[in-house]
């Protein structure tokens, strides 16, 4: 179950029309699902924003992961509507509350599963942030799907070693969460260590003004993205 979780978060190229749109029509449609999300304090609008959502997640041959991100937002959206429900604020008052915070979850998903850390290097650079930030930014992003992949094996190697992490004595879980942190921080001091003898080899910071194996270009299609993106989350929440 964590690991489907997990592989929701990691981008993999898929050939659909949304996923060959410049970067920056992308990452601009998915900003507005998210604010779309937020702005919106209706049910019933709600229950249409994400069947939008949806509708653009199976265009872009990714429904598949934005259902498995879809998994993350249950919980704790069933919490909040429980929670606003016992506050005495009402049946459809608590659900429309806790259905923005799943749209938002779901319209998050968007960004991690339509953009490759590729597309968003190139997008830092477009903003004309510094090389060294831009290359933090991306490496941070390339590693947290690793890490957390790293995590769910150690946890599942130690687990069947015997090791319990389902005890409900804080000190103890604290205590048997050792055997999981530390393998995963030598795991991460070996792969930084090993990204850093890499990039080293290839010559990072040799020239001032690097090229691209790959450049990008805004059309006339990303227009259109964004504009239909624009007006149907105006229409929704006017």
């Amino acid at each position: 179950m964590a690991k489907s979780v997990m592989k929701a978060y990691i981008y993999q190229s898929r050939n659909s029309w949304f996923l060959r749109r410049d970067p920056r029509a992308k990452i601009v449609a998915s900003v507005i699902l998210i604010v779309a999300s937020l702005a919106i304090f209706d049910f019933y609008r709600s229950l249409v924003m994400l069947a939008i959502i949806l509708v653009i997640s199976a265009f872009a041959k990714i429904i598949n992961k934005t259902l498995r991100s879809a998994l993350v937002g249950i919980p704790f959206s069933a919490f909040i509507f429980l929670t606003e429900l016992l506050a005495r604020y009402g049946l459809l008052f608590s659900a429309t509350i806790s259905m923005r915070f799943f749209n938002l979850v779901v319209s998050s998903s968007l960004f991690f599963t339509t953009l490759s850390p590729d597309e968003i290097e190139f997008i830092t650079r477009w903003l004309r942030m510094p090389r060294d930030i831009s290359f933090v930014v991306v490496s941070t992003l390339r590693f947290i799907p690793l890490l957390a992949m790293d995590l769910s094996q150690i946890v599942e190697v130690q687990m069947s070693r015997g090791l319990d992490l389902q005890t409900k004595n804080p000190a103890k879980w604290i205590k048997n969460s050792l055997p999981v942190i530390i393998p995963l921080i030598v795991i991460s001091v070996l792969r930084s260590q090993q990204m850093a003898e890499a990039i080293e080899l290839r010559g990072y910071g040799a020239s001032k003004r690097p090229t691209r194996l790959v450049e990008f270009r805004f059309g006339a299609a990303d227009l259109m993205l964004v504009l239909a993106v624009f007006l149907a989350a105006i229409v929704i929440i006017v």
